[in-house]
């Protein structure tokens, strides 16, 4: 869906365009930044992957796709 959206919006900075329109989008896009270290382009890629965190709810599994951990053995 996000990268549907990029590809329609070519004026100025498409991603910082589109996050400023998109309420859900700006919403997430604040609270991922808000972690140290955590910069846009980080943020836009987990917003990518996770597809608006409806892909990977639960934070261990998005985790171990983070460092890229296989999730055989796993608890959860």
């Amino acid at each position: 869906m996000i990268l549907i959206r990029l590809k329609n919006n070519r004026s100025g900075d498409p991603l910082k365009n589109l996050i400023d329109k998109d309420p859900h989008l700006k919403e997430l896009f604040e609270l991922i930044t808000s972690v140290p270290g955590v910069g846009s382009a980080t943020a836009s890629e987990v917003i990518i992957a996770t597809n608006e965190f409806t892909a990977i709810t639960d934070p261990k599994k998005l985790a171990a796709s983070a460092v890229r951990l296989s999730c055989r053995g796993c608890p959860f």
